[in-house]
């Protein structure tokens, strides 16, 4: 089941709908190949994110960027707090909750400005 999203400005927003659990997909996008910059704001649990070329094959997870650095880190597991960050082409994104604590929080669509 693909999560609800609404569209605020140029940015597609997907919160987290899925049933809280280590595991559990919580975040399902329809297709979002038109974008090429994904963000995730966290602010509850940590995650993972997938992505897939057919919406039933999907990858280890995927390296993001903390945002809360300030160095460039690349993480493949996102924590409470900072925002994350993948500049990438994928037609499905998914977000897996990653331990046992709820995680809260939204994936953000959009598109790098100038491309």
């Amino acid at each position: 089941m693909t999560t609800s999203s609404y569209l605020q400005g140029a940015v597609r927003i997907y919160p987290a709908e899925g049933t809280a659990g280590d595991g559990n997909v919580l975040i399902l996008t329809d297709d979002v190949s038109r974008y090429d910059v994904f963000e995730v704001h966290s602010y509850g649990g940590n995650f993972t994110v997938e992505v897939s070329f057919d919406g039933t094959e999907w990858t280890n997870a995927v390296q993001l960027e903390d945002r809360g650095q300030t160095t460039l880190t690349l993480v493949t597991t996102g924590v409470n707090g900072p925002l994350y960050a993948a500049r990438m082409k994928a037609p499905y994104v998914r977000l897996k909750q990653s331990g046992a604590t709820d995680f809260e929080g939204y994936l953000l669509c959009g598109n790098l400005i100038g491309s």
